[in-house]
């Protein structure tokens, strides 16, 4: 699914930002405060970031970092993964945003249509790293996502398996499974997502 790449190893200077769409970050918040508490997760992200304070929009884009570091304290609360949770998050965004935006493209189109689309659905929800379908045949895909920092790679590799899945679903997919084949931060290998 991901490949750390260059970026793992960067030299020292600004870190770069990586941005999310804020619909993600909407239903992060949502998330977040219904399992640990109204008001967590906006407490939890406003230290490091004050764009967090204010109204959360849907369509703004939003510094990955603060969120990927919320979660991480709020996965040591509820014993879980960063993964695990924003595999949810992911999904619930996916099934929220493709009903709505997409409604109609995902009703004419079939599953290996859509996940052909998987580089531009990628962009629309990440403002860093690349997507790109390896093999997309019916019942078969195999997607890439390159140029993700080790930092994020569990934030990432659970907003694949939350997002994709759901996307495939939504196109009238059945019995869709997710799994990250494997991920290399070092940029030894050609880490795949296979779904």
């Amino acid at each position: 699914h991901a490949r750390g790449a260059d970026l793992c190893y960067a030299p020292a200077g600004p870190m770069p930002e990586y941005k999310v769409k804020g619909s993600h970050v909407v239903m992060a918040a949502h998330w977040v405060d219904e399992r640990v508490g109204a008001g967590t997760f906006k407490r939890l992200v406003g230290v490091s970031d004050p764009e967090y304070q204010s109204v959360l929009l849907p369509v703004a884009w939003y510094n990955v970092d603060p969120l990927n570091e919320a979660l991480q304290q709020v996965a040591v609360e509820l014993h879980r993964s960063v993964a695990d949770m924003t595999m949810e998050i992911a999904r619930l965004n996916a099934l929220k945003d493709l009903t709505t935006m997409y409604r109609i493209f995902l009703r004419i189109a079939a599953p290996v249509r859509v996940m052909g689309f998987t580089p531009r659905l990628w962009s629309t929800y990440v403002g860093f790293g690349e997507a790109k379908a390896i093999k997309n045949d019916p019942g078969h895909y195999l997607g890439e996502c390159t140029g993700i920092p080790k930092r994020l790679l569990d934030w990432t590799s659970g907003a694949w398996r939350g997002f994709v899945p759901a996307a495939i679903e939504l196109a009238g997919g059945r019995d869709v499974k997710g799994v990250i084949a494997g991920t290399w931060p070092e940029g030894k290998s050609d880490g795949r997502d296979e779904r």
